[in-house]
């Protein structure tokens, strides 16, 4: 099992910055003299954490009804027929759109913070990859959030459980889903 660890680290002026790695937990087996149990290993650097203060108000209770005003009003059962990664990239459109971001051509930027959608990736002004992660309900952005949530597959013979896992994916990644659209990404998996 892996989760995103966030860690504060100071400078030499004593100002602390904070960063996130997908750590794995493993189970060890006790050896005669020795101490079994949990260990964790960090297995991936995911970059600097941004936290960005609200612009929209309706962040606070913007419902499922925002949602579908951004896409457009459109027939949802039409709507789903789109694939898993667009669904995701208008979800990410959106969250980013409430906290500020404008769009342009593919890029959603924000103060200096680049996301291609194409590539579904944080870049720097050069187009270069730019390791970051925004947190924001109760989740984080990054690329590797969005690529779990894009190559989910459900593993489990137990619909249920699959559902939890891909619950999961998107509060992982910071997405409000309205329910209508989450029920019609599940079926995509």
């Amino acid at each position: 099992m892996s989760f995103i660890r966030i860690k504060k680290i100071g400078n030499k002026n004593g100002k602390k910055y904070e960063y996130g790695y997908v750590v794995e937990n493993k189970w060890r087996k006790r050896l005669k003299k020795g101490k079994g149990g949990s260990r964790q290993k960090v297995s991936k650097y995911l970059g600097k954490v941004l936290r960005l203060e609200n612009i929209d108000e309706k962040i606070k209770d913007c419902g499922d009804d925002g949602f579908f005003e951004f896409i457009g009003n459109k027939d949802i059962e039409e709507y789903l027929k789109n694939k898993k990664r667009r669904i995701v990239n208008d979800l990410i459109r959106y969250e980013l759109s409430l906290r500020g971001f404008d769009e342009n051509k593919g890029i959603i930027e924000r103060g200096g913070i680049r996301y291609e959608l194409k590539q579904e990736r944080f870049v720097n002004s050069d187009g270069e990859d730019e390791k970051v992660l925004i947190e924001m309900n109760e989740g984080f952005l990054c690329r590797y959030t969005i690529r779990k949530l894009i190559n989910f597959k459900a593993r489990d013979e137990d619909e249920r459980e699959n559902g939890v896992k891909l619950a999961k994916a998107f509060l992982g990644a910071g997405l409000r889903v309205p329910k209508e659209i989450f029920v019609g990404y599940f079926e995509k998996v």
